[in-house]
């Protein structure tokens, strides 16, 4: 680099110490520069590498980590929708209870329900349905982007004919007041039908039939089947299998938060997901309050949880080891994709005090 020494510079000198004089400054100068463009490179670089790691590093390792849906217990309350979702939750459930001839009336539990919870909020089916669609489609004030629902059917002690009409009739009411018959095709949330049991699969059939027969087809793949009964694996199966139901089923196992129980049809419900049953695509607990238990059934491989609380779950996922292992669910995150517990994954979960998954996990009691 040239430098122009001023005129002060060079006051008095001869012009061979003039020439030296400049020579030196014109280094120093020279020098300086290039310490500030390595300092630049190495700034650059800098940036390159945090720029790669989290653009593409971070997501192919959140890619690996198992997306976790927090679902949020007896949602039966305009207000309490909101309440739950602010409080970590990315999933709600909520009851549906029926006339005796099988219309949708209200969204309702009623007694007995889990401890420490009021069993006796509830809203009109209708009035409930056009606020989950103004919260799950793009746009509003109040949108939440994510946000799977769970709808209990409430349809024990119907008759054949009131099973009938209950899954048509829900049909009906989710495609005039949260589909709008077509004009909020930008609804974005996953919806999982939870009946009591294989005996009233006839619900979800008459469910599906009716979109069909509506022309509203399109919405199927975002529908999902759930028995929430505990049944017999092997009847669950047998079901599903004869109804030609082969995917997009959550298989759940749990109890009331107000006892425990036994691990062993939890653990046999994991082995069915794992051991590729074409059937079951989630495996989920029910309903879990205590952080302890939480992270017991993390560490087993679970893929959701209903809890009461869904802040504890939020908390937990963002411990140590957990948030390197798992995360929420995102409505990237298909609700109805496989995620198997892999032995590296089990291996991540060691500690002194448990042993490792896969078959060397034994039966426990859970206390939710």
């Amino acid at each position: 680099m040239l430098y122009i020494c001023p005129k002060s510079a060079y006051s008095g000198l001869s012009m061979t110490s003039l020439y030296i004089r400049c020579l030196i400054r014109s280094a120093s100068i020279t020098g300086k520069l290039l310490v500030l463009t390595e300092t630049m490179l190495y700034i650059q670089a800098f940036y390159a590498i945090f720029f790669f790691t989290q653009v593409l590093i971070a997501p192919n390792e959140a890619e690996s980590r198992r997306p976790i849906w927090n679902i949020a217990h007896m949602v039966n309350a305009l207000h309490q929708i909101d309440y739950y979702l602010d409080m970590g939750a990315n999933g709600l459930e909520f009851d549906i209870s029926f006339s005796p001839e099988g219309k949708a009336l209200y969204t309702f539990h009623g007694i007995p329900c889990d401890c420490f919870r009021s069993c006796l909020h509830y809203e009109n089916f209708i009035t409930y349905l056009q606020y989950l669609q103004r919260l799950t489609t793009p746009g509003g004030s109040t949108f939440r982007k994510n946000c799977m629902l769970l709808m209990d059917f409430k349809v024990r002690g119907l008759s054949s004919a009131a099973l009938t009409n209950a899954g048509e009739d829900v049909a009906m009411k989710m495609l005039d007041y949260y589909w709008l018959r077509g004009k909020s095709n930008q609804t974005q949330a996953y919806i999982v039908v939870s009946l009591p049991s294989t005996a009233h699969v006839e619900v979800m059939k008459s469910f599906l039939r009716t979109l069909q027969n509506q022309n509203a087809s399109e919405y199927i793949p975002r529908i999902g089947l759930d028995f929430s009964g505990n049944e017999d694996l092997h009847i669950i199966l047998d079901c599903l299998e004869r109804s030609g139901y082969l995917e997009k089923y959550w298989l759940g196992d749990g109890i009331t938060n107000c006892l425990g129980r036994s691990t062993k049809r939890l653990l046999s419900a994991l082995n069915k997901r794992d051991e590729h049953e074409k059937q079951v695509s989630k495996v989920y607990w029910w309903t879990v309050d205590r952080q302890s238990t939480m992270r017991r059934v993390i560490r087993l491989g679970v893929d959701g949880m209903i809890t009461n609380y869904p802040e504890n779950l939020f908390k937990v996922l963002k411990e140590d080891p957990f948030r390197h292992y798992a995360r929420l669910a995102t409505l990237e995150d298909s609700p109805w994709k496989k995620h198997v517990l892999t032995t590296e994954m089990s291996n991540s979960f060691r500690d002194e005090n448990s042993t490792f998954y896969e078959k060397m996990v034994t039966e426990e009691i859970l206390y939710n």
